[in-house]
């Protein structure tokens, strides 16, 4: 009997076969191909704000944590309000920030939209509900 245990398949499938060396009274041998398929994983994001509430002309500095179970997510997150597009960046070490001012009183919903990587899925945040007064 043997096991490996490995992290290190990239996305795709893989062909694995297992191979015996032979020894003793036992010939060598190659077991059949096993298709390993690995898929991309899913992340978590979280959303917050620099300042909630916040007033007209004030800068706010939305900040988005992607957080993935095996390598540092890298791609990009597009800050929206609504249907409208404040910005996209690019993640540095999971984390990506966009600042902004408002130019309005009221109550606006923001999400974080993370593009996804070779081994994560896109994925888009819980909405940040920011509030802007005078």
């Amino acid at each position: 009997s043997a096991s490996l245990v490995t992290s290190t398949l990239t996305v795709g499938n893989h062909s694995l076969t297992a191979a015996y060396a032979g020894g003793g009274y036992f010939d060598p041998s190659t077991s059949a191909v096993v298709v390993q398929k690995v898929v991309r994983s899913a992340v978590t994001i979280a959303l917050t704000s620099s300042q909630n509430p916040s007033h007209v002309g004030q800068p706010v500095t939305f900040s988005a944590v992607v957080s993935g179970s095996l390598a540092i997510p890298t791609g990009t997150v597009t800050f929206k309000q609504g249907s409208k597009t404040l910005g996209t960046v690019s993640l540095v070490n999971g984390q990506a920030s966009l600042t902004t001012t408002f130019t309005k009183t009221g109550s606006f919903s923001i999400v974080a939209k993370y593009s996804g990587d070779q081994n994560y899925l896109p994925r888009t945040s819980e909405a940040v509900k920011q509030v802007v007064e005078n």
